[in-house]
């Protein structure tokens, strides 16, 4: 059995972590191993999940600048591999009008993983 979930360290920043329950260390790793390249330092992730193929799915929100002109990934929905390579976006804010504050949600895939359903706000 597997899990993810986000970790806020206390700089603020999340993180990623990706918990194996059948090897799990609570005491050397309490939120299990952390994925690298999720978090640029001012995004905030939320709303991961694996999909099918064993890649991760999550939400991430720029608090800076939703469009990632002042640093970090811009606000959108990301996926990458487990061990933090293959990094991609599916979509961001980029794709949507100006003038407007957004945050995604209700993230889910498909059993196959081949379509991901999401409501924006």
């Amino acid at each position: 059995m597997r899990a993810i979930n986000v970790n806020n360290a206390n700089d603020y920043r999340d993180f990623l972590h990706a918990v194996d329950f059948e090897n799990f260390d609570p005491i050397n790793k309490p939120f299990g191993t952390e994925i690298p390249n999720t978090n640029p330092g001012v995004n905030l992730l939320y709303e991961p999940a694996y999909l099918p193929d064993g890649r991760i799915v999550y939400c991430s929100y720029n608090m800076l600048d939703q469009r990632g002109s002042q640093g970090g990934d811009a606000t959108g929905i990301y996926v990458i591999n487990q061990d933090g390579t293959g990094k991609s976006k599916i979509v961001d804010v980029s794709d949507m009008p100006s003038g407007f504050y957004y945050w995604f949600a209700a993230l889910t895939a498909s059993p196959d993983g081949s379509t991901i359903a999401y409501v924006v706000m």
